[in-house]
C-alpha cells in the first residue's frame, strides 16, 4: 500500500518566492526613499532652495548688525543754499558738535578750522550788508517781489470771478505766469531779473495775454514790475562791480574755503565713527543731530521749485 502523505494546504507556501513581500514598508531599494521628506534631505542636491527653512548659503546666516556702524552724515547740496542759509547751516552745525564734548570725540581741532572759516564768511557777509548799495538792492528787490505778488493776487481773485470772460482772462494770465514757477518772488536775484523780463515779454507779445491786460487795467501793475525790475539790475550791477573791486576775498571765495573745513570735519566723523569696533559708537549721538540738522535743510530746498543756483556774491 501506498502511504497517505500529510495535507500542507494551510501552510503550503513554503517556497521563498510565496513569502508576503513586506508589503509594510515595500520601498526597499535605495531608489525608492522618498527623496523631499522630512529629515531625508541627504543630498546637497535635494535641499529646497528657497524654502525658509532650508536657506544655508553664507549671506543668510544671521549677522551682529551691533558691530556694523551704518550710520552716516546725511548729504546737502551745499551750493543751492543762499548766503544767509548757508552762513546759519554752518553756524547750526558747529553748535552742534559744540554741544557733544568735540574734544572727547577727537574731533576739536577740525572744529577749530571749521569754525574759523565761518566766522571769516560771517565777517564779510557783514561787510556786505553793511553796504549802501545792497540796502537799495534788498529795497527794490522787495518792491519788484511786491508787484510780482500782487498781480499774482490780483488774478487769483478774478480766477473765481462769477463773470465769464473775466474768469477765463484771469485764467490764461495765470497760466502764463505757472509757467515760470509758483515762486517768482522766492528765487534768487538773477533768475527772478529773467523771470520777470520774459514775462513781460509775454505780456506784451502774446495778444491773448496783451489783450486780458486791457481788459484789467492791469498796464499800471504791469509798468512798476518793470520799473521795479530794472531799477534792481541796475543797482545789483553796480553792487557787484563795486564790491568785487573792493574786496579781494569774495563771498564765493569764502564759501569755498569754508567747505574745504566743512567736509573735512564731517569725514572725520564719519571716519571715526565706521573705526569704533565696540558699540555703542559714541559718535552716533552727534550723527544723529546733525542729520536732524542737515534734513530740514534739504526740505527747505524741496520747496524751493525751479530756483537754480544763486550767485554766492549776492548777500540774501
Amino acid at each position: 500500500m501506498m502511504a497517505v502523505l500529510p495535507n500542507f494546504r494551510k501552510t503550503s507556501s513554503t517556497r521563498a518566492t510565496s513569502f508576503p513581500a513586506k508589503r509594510k514598508t515595500p520601498n526597499t531599494r535605495a531608489t525608492n526613499f522618498p527623496v523631499r521628506r522630512k529629515g531625508q534631505n541627504t543630498r546637497a542636491t535635494d535641499f529646497p532652495l528657497n524654502r525658509k527653512t532650508c536657506r544655508t548659503s553664507v549671506t543668510s546666516f544671521p549677522t551682529n548688525s551691533e558691530h556694523l556702524n551704518t550710520n552716516t552724515m546725511n548729504a546737502i547740496d551745499l551750493r543751492i543754499l543762499r548766503n544767509a542759509e548757508y552762513l546759519q547751516y554752518m553756524k547750526d552745525f558747529a553748535g552742534i558738535i559744540n554741544l557733544n564734548d568735540p574734544a572727547t570725540l577727537q574731533i576739536d581741532t577740525k572744529l577749530a578750522a571749521f569754525t574759523a572759516k565761518t566766522t571769516e564768511l560771517e565777517n564779510l557777509f557783514k561787510k556786505a550788508l553793511a553796504n549802501d548799495r545792497t540796502k537799495a538792492v534788498l529795497a527794490l528787490d522787495q518792491r519788484r517781489d511786491d508787484a510780482i505778488n500782487g498781480i499774482a493776487a490780483f488774478l487769483q481773485g478774478y480766477s473765481y470771478h462769477y463773470e465769464a470772460d473775466k474768469k477765463q482772462n484771469a485764467q490764461k494770465l495765470l497760466t502764463a505766469l505757472a509757467i515760470y514757477g509758483s515762486g517768482i518772488a522766492r528765487q534768487n536775484y538773477m533768475s527772478e531779473t529773467a523771470t520777470i523780463n520774459n514775462l513781460l515779454v509775454d505780456f506784451a507779445d502774446k495778444p491773448e495775454l496783451a489783450a486780458a491786460v486791457t481788459a484789467f487795467s492791469l498796464q499800471p501793475w504791469i509798468d512798476e514790475l518793470q520799473d521795479a525790475n530794472t531799477l534792481f539790475n541796475t543797482e545789483y550791477l553796480s553792487r557787484t562791480q563795486e564790491y568785487g573791486d573792493a574786496n579781494p576775498d569774495t563771498i564765493k571765495s569764502k564759501r569755498e574755503e569754508t567747505n574745504v573745513t566743512y567736509y573735512a570735519l564731517r569725514d572725520r566723523i564719519d571716519a571715526l565713527h565706521t573705526l569704533v569696533e565696540t558699540p555703542p559708537s559714541p559718535y552716533i549721538t552727534v550723527i544723529n543731530q546733525l542729520n536732524a540738522l542737515t534734513d530740514q535743510y534739504n526740505v527747505l530746498l524741496v520747496h524751493r521749485q525751479e530756483v537754480p543756483p544763486e550767485n554766492p556774491v549776492v548777500p540774501t
